[in-house]
Formats: structure tokens, C-alpha cells, sequence
């Protein structure tokens, strides 16, 4: 998708300039990665003052709320900066953050996804497995699962069809919040797995983030990987 490293510099300035002038804050960390699946953003430190006076309160639903509203229109500032400077059209995002270790993550979706992609599949079917009896429990088996690496940091699994017919119909009607809370459940009991997970994969993991395109009745857990050694 993006192929001049220039192109991803200026983005990754961009990407600074619009957190601050909505956040009032500089990112301590702004990594981008082009695949062939999305542009990857990973951006760590991003709590603006009032939500780090919030996390210290305990308010974590609010924190949540206030990124909910606002999420969107930093999409569309990065989705229309691409189109402008970088002639990529985007479609689509999903993102996910993880409070504690003030990390966030954006996959941005150049066009819109009607079939499953053929990428190299480097997770054991253990992981999987272990994945499946924890998520099992908070949304219908998936009718199909794949597990990618776009990147060399960066694990995805992808569950197709994970929402029952009642909360397709509710996503389609507009009322998408009321399946919201169960990803959140959801991605708690993934997070307590972290170190099972790194003992089967054999390396470690410096976030998980899970993301459901509602749209399209995907979920997305996507790990991202600390550097190894070099």
C-alpha cells in the first residue's frame, strides 16, 4: 500500500500533530507499519491530562467515552491526509487501546474486505485453541478463523462471523452499543492469558488489542510483539 518510507514519515509527523491538537499531548512512540492487510499504527503514551487525572479516579468508563467520541475524527483526519498526500484511499478502521500501558492501535483498511486474504499462517494451532476457550464464552464460534502476520512484529486473528442473527440485527438498526460491552469482557480474560500464550509462542508480547468491525461480523486480535534482541 505505502511504499515510499518518506511518505510514512510525514504521516507518522501528522499523525503527532493531530493527537496534540486534539489530545493536547505528544505521542512518546508513533510506529507505523504497512502491510499488505492495512496500515498498521501502534502509538504509545497518548493520555491526555484530564484522562490521566480520570485513570488516577478510577474512571475508566469515562476515559473510554471520551475516546468513543473522538476516535472518528481523527480517522477522518488521517483517512483524508492519506488520500491528499499519499493518493490511498481508506475505508475502514478498527482500534483498540489498552489503558495501563497507554498503547493504541489502528488498523486502517485500504478497501473494503469480501474474501479472506492467503498470508503466512506462523501461530500453532495451540494459540487458536487457547484463544477460542476464553472468547468462546462471550460471542457465537466463529464460522471460520484465520491467523495472520502482516508484519513481523505483528500477529492477527481474524474470527469470521462471530455475532448471533439478534445482534447482527442490532448492529444493522444502529444500536452497536449494545454488543459493545461483551468485547470488553471479552478482551480481559484474552489479556489474563498473556503469559500462557507467550510460553506456547516463544516470544513475548508487548500488547494485545482487540478489535470487532461489527459491519463485516469480524473480530480481530492482534498481538504485537516486542523486538527481539538483536
Amino acid at each position: 500500500m505505502v511504499k515510499e518510507q518518506k511518505l510514512l514519515q510525514q504521516f507518522r509527523i501528522y499523525i503527532d500533530n493531530v493527537l496534540y491538537e486534539t489530545y493536547g499531548v505528544l505521542s512518546e512512540q508513533c510506529i507505523i507499519e504497512d502491510t499488505s492487510y492495512g496500515i498498521f499504527i501502534y502509538i504509545k503514551k497518548w493520555l491526555s491530562p484530564i484522562e490521566k487525572t480520570l485513570y488516577i479516579q478510577k474512571e475508566e468508563e469515562m476515559i473510554g467515552d471520551i475516546r468513543q467520541r473522538t476516535v472518528e475524527t481523527v480517522f477522518i483526519q488521517m483517512k483524508d491526509w492519506l488520500c491528499k498526500y499519499g493518493d490511498i484511499r481508506i475505508e475502514k478502521f478498527i482500534y483498540d487501546w489498552n489503558i495501563e500501558n497507554e498503547t493504541m492501535c489502528f488498523l486502517l483498511f485500504s478497501e473494503e474486505e469480501t474474501g479472506m486474504k492467503d498470508h503466512l499462517v506462523l501461530f500453532q494451532q495451540q494459540v487458536v485453541d487457547e484463544i477460542l476457550q476464553h472468547t468462546n464464552q462471550y460471542q457465537k464460534k466463529p464460522d471460520y478463523i484465520e491467523v495472520l502476520q502482516p508484519a513481523h512484529d505483528i500477529n492477527i486473528v481474524v474470527q469470521y462471523g462471530i455475532l448471533l442473527p439478534l445482534e447482527q440485527t442490532l448492529v444493522n438498526k444502529g444500536y452497536k452499543d449494545l454488543v459493545i460491552n461483551r468485547q470488553m469482557i471479552m478482551k480481559q480474560y484474552v489479556l489474563q492469558q498473556q503469559k500462557k500464550l507467550e510460553s506456547i509462542i516463544q516470544r513475548e508480547i508487548q500488547d494485545i488489542f482487540i478489535a470487532w468491525h461489527y459491519e463485516l461480523n469480524r473480530c480481530y486480535i492482534i498481538f504485537f510483539h516486542k523486538k527481539r534482541a538483536s
